[in-house]
C-alpha cells in the first residue's frame, strides 16, 4: 500500500531578474498525503484570523497551508491573489503565486489552489509558448495533483514537457523540471514502469549537468528510489536513499523539508522491508523535528504521524497505533475532506489496523466505504485500490464469511496478473489470501499451489523471514495439514510460530493467527512451542505467571 508519507514535488519559478538568488536553489514544493490542505480550524478563544496583508478580520480569512501559524500565515485569497498579480506585473515576480515571502515554504490547499486556478485564467490566451504562461500551467498542475487529480495534472505536465523540450532541449532545467513533475504524477497514478523510465532520465542528466550531489540532483535520486520502493525493489530503494538523505543533511540541514522528506522515504523503505524498529526510530525522530519545524497541523507532519501509526501495528504496537490513526484520520477528514484520495489512503491504512485488532465489523465499515471512493478516485485497477479491496477480502475472510472473499480475491488477483506493473509485495500476498481463502472452502487442489508459488515469490522477493513471507508460510502449514500432509504442515506450523515469537512477539496479530492453527492441529505442543508464555485456550496469548 502506498505510504501516506509526504512526495517532493520539484516546481521551478524564476526569481526576478533583478534580484537574484546569487545561486540558493529554491525549495522543492511538498506534495504529500495531506500537503494540499489548509488548516482553516482556529485555536480555541480565536475569534478570527487577521488577514496578514490588509490586516482586516472581515471576509473569509483563510490559513495559506505554508509553515506560518497563526496570523502570520492568514489571508484573504483576494489579497494574495492582487499581491501576486502586482509582483507579477511590475517584477516579473512570479514566487507569490505559489509560495509565501515570509517563510518561503510552498501554500498548499484551498489558497494554492485559488492562485493557481488565478494565475492560471490571467495567461491562458497567451501564446502556448509564452514563458509565464508555462510556469502557470505548470503551477496548475501542481494544484491539480495536490487534489489527487492526476491524471489531468499529468496531462498539463506532459504539454508543458514538449513546449519546453521544442524550446530549451533536453537537458535545460525547465525540462528536467517538467519531466520530474511528470514522472511524479505518473507514480501516483500507479504507472511505476512508466514514472521509472522518466525519473532515471531525469537523474541522469542532472548527473551529467551538477554531479550527483547537486541538491537537483539528490532530489531526482530520491524520486527514483521511491519508485524503487513501489517496485518492491527494496535494497536498490535503501541505498540510493541511506546516500541521499546523509548528503542532504551535510549540504542543507537536518531540517531541511528536503532533507526531512528523504528520511520520511527512507523510513518507509525499512518499513517495507519489515525493519519495523529501525524504521519507527527514524520516524519518531522526523515526526517531532517536523512537529517542531512545521507545526503540529502541518500536513507533512500528519503525514509522518500516519506513517508512524502503521508501523506500530506492525510492531504489535495497537493501543498507540489506534489512537495516533484516529487522530490523523480526524485532522485529514478535516482538511482534505473523507473522499480525498490522500484521506482514502489513511482510512485504508486504518481499516488494516482495526482488522489487526481484531475489531472486524469497525475494520470492514470503513473498508467497504473506502473502496468505492478509492476507485472511483484512482480506478479500479490502481494499486491503492487493490490494496483496499484485498483489505476488506481479509477482513471478510477473518470474520468467517470465506466465499465473498474469495470472490473478491479472485477478481484481483486477475487484474494484478494482467500487468507487470505493480511490484511484488502486492500480487503475492493477494495470491497468498486467496489461497487461504480456498482453504477454508476446502478447495486444497486449487489452495496449496498458489500458497507454495507465493510464499516461494515472497522468499525471493523480501525474504523468509519478513512478517508477509511468514504469514504466508502460516497459512500454507494450515492448509497442508487440512489436505492430510501433516508431516510438513507440522514442521512448518512450528518453526513460523517460533520465528514469529521471536521476530513479532507473543501479541501480534500474525502470531496469534499461526498460534490458533498449531491449537487447532498440535494443541499438546503448543505449551512447549511458546516457553515462558501461558497460552490462553480462547485465544489470548498472555505473560507466564510467576510461580
Amino acid at each position: 500500500m502506498a505510504s501516506s508519507s509526504a512526495t517532493l514535488r520539484a516546481v521551478e519559478v524564476p526569481s526576478p531578474p533583478a534580484v537574484p538568488l546569487e545561486g540558493a536553489v529554491p525549495p522543492p514544493a511538498l506534495r504529500c498525503l495531506g500537503d494540499e490542505s489548509s488548516i482553516t480550524e482556529r485555536p480555541k478563544g480565536v475569534q478570527s484570523w487577521a488577514c496578514t496583508i490588509c490586516l482586516d478580520t472581515e471576509g473569509e480569512v483563510i490559513q495559506q497551508g505554508c509553515c506560518c501559524r497563526g496570523d502570520a500565515g492568514a489571508a484573504h485569497v483576494a489579497c494574495l491573489i492582487e499581491l501576486a498579480a502586482h509582483a507579477a506585473d511590475t517584477r516579473k515576480d512570479w514566487n507569490s503565486w505559489s509560495r509565501c515571502n515570509t517563510c518561503l515554504d510552498y501554500f498548499t490547499g484551498t489558497m494554492q489552489n485559488a492562485l493557481a486556478e488565478a494565475w492560471f485564467a490571467r495567461v491562458v490566451e497567451r501564446d502556448s509558448e509564452d514563458e509565464e504562461r508555462s510556469h502557470a500551467t505548470t503551477c496548475l498542475a501542481d494544484s491539480l495533483y495536490g487534489q489527487g487529480r492526476y491524471a489531468e495534472a499529468a496531462r498539463y505536465e506532459a504539454e508543458v514537457l514538449e513546449i519546453d523540450k521544442r524550446l530549451y532541449g533536453e537537458e535545460h532545467g525547465n525540462y528536467l523540471t517538467a519531466a520530474c513533475n511528470l514522472a511524479t504524477s505518473y507514480k501516483a497514478m500507479g504507472d511505476y514502469i512508466k514514472a521509472a523510465e522518466l525519473q532515471l532520465s531525469v537523474l541522469e542528466a542532472r548527473t551529467r549537468l551538477h554531479g550527483q550531489d547537486h541538491p537537483d540532483t539528490l532530489y531526482c535520486a530520491s524520486s527514483l528510489a521511491v519508485i524503487y520502493d513501489h517496485q518492491s525493489k527494496y535494497t536498490e530503494a535503501e541505498e540510493i536513499l541511506v546516500r541521499v538523505w546523509h548528503k542532504c543533511k551535510e549540504l542543507l540541514g537536518e531540517e531541511s523539508q528536503q532533507t526531512m522528506q528523504c528520511g520520511v522515504d527512507l523510513a518507509a523503505t525499512l518499513t517495507a522491508q519489515g525493519k519495523y524498529q529501525e524504521a519507527a526510530t527514524l520516524k519518531e525522530n522526523l515526526l517531532a523535528m517536523q512537529r517542531r519545524v512545521l507545526g503540529d497541523d502541518h500536513p507533512n507532519t500528519l503525514a509522518t504521524a500516519s506513517d508512524l501509526g502503521r508501523n506500530y501495528c506492525h510492531q504489535a504496537m495497537y493501543d498507540e497505533a489506534e489512537r495516533l490513526q484516529r487522530q490523523v484520520l480526524a485532522s485529514y477528514s478535516r482538511v482534505l475532506g473523507a473522499h480525498h484520495p490522500h484521506a482514502l489512503i489513511v482510512a485504508s491504512n486504518f481499516a488494516a489496523t482495526l482488522r489487526d485488532m481484531r475489531k472486524y465489523a469497525e475494520a470492514e465499515e470503513i473498508a467497504a466505504q473506502t473502496v468505492p471512493l478509492m476507485s472511483h478516485a484512482h480506478g479500479a485497477d490502481h494499486v491503492n485500490t487493490l490494496w483496499t479491496i484485498a483489505r476488506l477480502a481479509s477482513i471478510i475472510l477473518y470474520s468467517g464469511r470465506p466465499a465473498e472473499a474469495e470472490a473478491m480475491l479472485r477478481t484481483a488477483v486477475t487484474t494484478l496478473q494482467n500487468s507487470d506493473n505493480f511490484g511484488q509485495e502486492l500480487p503475492l500476498s493477494t495470491s497468498a489470501l486467496h489461497g487461504r481463502a480456498l482453504c477454508e472452502l476446502d478447495r486444497h487442489d486449487e489452495a496449496l499451489p498458489l500458497l507454495r508459488e507465493a510464499r516461494a515469490g515472497l522468499i525471493a522477493s523480501v525474504g523468509p523471514t519478513h512478517s508477509l513471507t511468514l504469514l504466508t508460510s502460516s497459512f500454507l502449514g494450515d492448509g497442508l495439514m487440512r489436505a492430510g500432509q501433516r508431516e510438513e504442515g507440522e514442521a512448518l506450523l512450528r518453526s513460523v510460530f517460533l520465528e514469529q515469537l521471536e521476530l513479532m512477539g507473543a501479541h501480534h496479530a500474525d502470531t496469534l493467527t499461526t498460534k490458533e492453527y498449531c491449537k487447532k492441529w498440535i494443541p499438546d505442543e503448543v505449551e512447549g512451542l511458546t516457553p515462558g508464555i501461558s497460552v490462553d485456550l480462547h485465544g489470548d496469548v498472555l505473560p507466564a505467571k510467576r510461580a
